[in-house]
């Protein structure tokens, strides 16, 4: 198996489910036994791999982009659309992530910036449409804190490094430039 190869790994396991069960299991035979254990590992880092969550800290990341949809991050915490904070974090309705620009549940790009990014994440490959990104399963948070022109406030920065951090992300996407003074508070 080559963990190197994302592709590889998909083709990989459907060869590995068929030898395994082209073959008897129950005979004993160890290189049957070997390839059900290697079935076993691929479909452990398959898994592994949609547990990768990068917030896309930038101007959103734009709706029902189909290279897109199906690597979205869900917070499984909230029904959407009922107006009510279910996961009891603060943000109402915060399905696919925040928007801190505008203060709001509605967290998808009226730029076209964060979603160029995001797709070069994590756009899905090998589906015969649009592009293929760095990682085809990883999840991707919206995180919206840059408004229609490419501009926002540090404190909106801050407010989506410490909303992303609370979820758990440990990898942000911050394609933006800084003019202004350093900032401690971003630093922190």
């Amino acid at each position: 198996m080559n963990p190197d190869n994302t592709l590889m790994q998909d083709a990989e396991v459907r060869e590995l489910i068929a030898r395994a069960l082209a073959e008897d299991v129950g005979s004993g035979d160890a290189t049957t036994l070997a390839l059900v254990g290697a079935e076993e590992t691929a479909r452990a880092r398959l898994v592994a791999r949609h547990e990768v969550v990068v917030a896309g800290m930038d101007t959103g990341i734009g709706p029902y982009i189909h290279d897109l949809d199906g690597n979205l991050w869900v917070n499984g915490g909230e029904i959407p659309g009922n107006g009510i904070d279910d996961d009891g974090n603060g943000f109402i309705d915060d399905v696919h992530g925040w928007d801190f620009h505008n203060d709001n549940s509605d967290p998808f790009d009226d730029n076209s910036h964060g979603t160029h990014c995001a797709g070069i994440i994590g756009a899905v490959g090998n589906n015969g449409i649009g592009v293929a990104g760095v990682n085809w399963s990883v999840r991707l948070m919206a995180v919206k804190i840059l408004g229609r022109g490419g501009s926002g406030y540090v404190s909106d920065a801050v407010d989506g490094v410490y909303y992303s951090t609370r979820r758990g992300v440990r990898l942000t996407s911050n394609s933006w430039g800084y003019y202004g003074q350093w900032s401690q508070a971003l630093k922190d």
